[in-house]
């Protein structure tokens, strides 16, 4: 098997396994908090989450409020789990096994596309527009697609400090990024792989897609439980964070981007949205 191929099919093996990566600090503290505050609120939306793996963040857009969440996924291991969720605890969440670029058309448009680390199984330029041009074709015209990747600037010569309990890794350099591991000190060890590419792949991307400027939005950590880390602890991965996320809207037909309006109505931006930084130095 090629490393193209291991990167995609990786999840059939794991399957529902791949909830224990969510029990983990980086999980608790920095991923989950930083994409619900990302989703923000969802009431009366309806949610399309690609790659949505086990459903969980499909379950949080439903807590959240949405109206309807559809989660696609291209692994029926990572459905199957999903779907148990649902028949045991009903939600109203759907599930569809399908490849996140070639969605059909009849699932029409969504207010919010989302997509948790899907963009990292890109392996090149044109996969990733394949991706962004998917979820430019489900969103409404006033709707947002909300992403977290792997961080394009996250420094991975720095030492990385092993009490966040996962190890982070180069396995290939390649013309535009690297394929990088990321392995939960778990027993046995669980290792996930996915791409990381630069930058200017993910604004190409959106620009071909249809899609208005990009915004980077930078993750942040929360302490966890009551007396559970010391002050301090989340200071090294906030400074190199290996994870960031990416805000993007429709452009409007002058090649503006439209913003959310307050009531649901898109509404017209500057053409020079300004990025905000992956972070204090890296969903």
């Amino acid at each position: 098997m090629n490393d193209d191929a291991r990167v995609a099919g990786q999840y059939e093996e794991i399957g529902g396994a791949y909830e224990r990566f969510k029990s983990l600090p980086v999980s608790r503290c920095v991923e989950q908090p930083s994409i619900l505050g990302l989703f923000g609120d969802l009431h009366g939306r309806s949610v399309l989450d690609l790659a949505c793996g086990t459903g969980f963040y499909a379950r949080h857009a439903r807590a959240l409020g949405a109206s309807r969440v559809l989660g696609v996924d291209v692994s029926e291991a990572m459905l199957g789990y999903a779907r148990n969720v649902e028949a045991r605890q009903a939600a109203g969440i759907e599930y569809l096994a399908a490849d996140a670029a070639a969605l059909p058309a009849s699932l029409g448009a969504f207010d919010v596309v989302t997509a948790v680390f899907l963009l990292n199984y890109a392996a090149d330029q044109e996969q990733m527009t394949a991706f962004f041009r998917s979820a430019r074709r489900h969103l409404a015209a006033d709707g947002v697609f909300l992403a977290y990747v792997m961080n394009p600037d996250f420094a991975f010569e720095r030492p990385w400090p092993a009490k966040y309990g996962l190890e982070i890794a180069v396995e290939r350099r390649l013309p535009d990024g690297v394929q990088a591991s990321a392995t939960a000190d778990f027993d046995p060890p669980m290792t996930l792989r996915g791409f990381v590419p630069a930058r200017r792949v993910y604004e190409a991307a959106a620009a071909a897609a249809g899609f208005g400027a990009l915004q980077w939005v930078p993750v942040r950590a929360e302490g966890g439980t009551d007396g559970e880390f010391p002050a301090g602890f989340w200071d090294d991965l906030l400074s190199n964070p290996p994870w960031t996320m990416l805000r993007a809207r429709p452009a409007a037909p002058d090649g503006e981007a439209l913003q959310q309006g307050p009531h649901g109505r898109g509404r017209r931006a500057s053409a020079s949205v300004p990025s905000v930084p992956a972070g204090p130095s890296p969903g």
